[in-house]
């Protein structure tokens, strides 16, 4: 069963502006159609720090996680920058 919102956040979404109507109608997408086709990556190796550079200096705009990938190139985590900053990095 997919998560569906709840009313409360459909309440929150004020018909009175046609760019808020389609964007409540992007809660009902899946999130494939979000999804990135080519994520940033970066090995297991990589530091912390190096990894929150790559985020942070990320073009066109900072990014929030990045896909950790082994040597053949096969996803085996993700990082997101609010693991590494609970962790105390900044």
């Amino acid at each position: 069963t997919p998560f569906l919102f709840s009313t409360t956040v459909r309440e929150n979404i004020t018909y009175a502006n046609p760019a808020l109507e389609e964007a409540d109608m992007l809660l009902d997408a899946p999130v494939a159609r979000f999804a990135s086709r080519s994520p940033r990556v970066v090995g297991p190796e990589v530091l912390a720090a190096d990894a929150l550079r790559l985020m942070e200096g990320n073009r066109p705009g900072p990014i929030t996680s990045l896909v950790v990938v082994d040597g053949g190139r096969r996803p085996v985590g993700v990082v997101h920058l609010h693991d590494i900053l609970r962790a105390g990095l900044s």
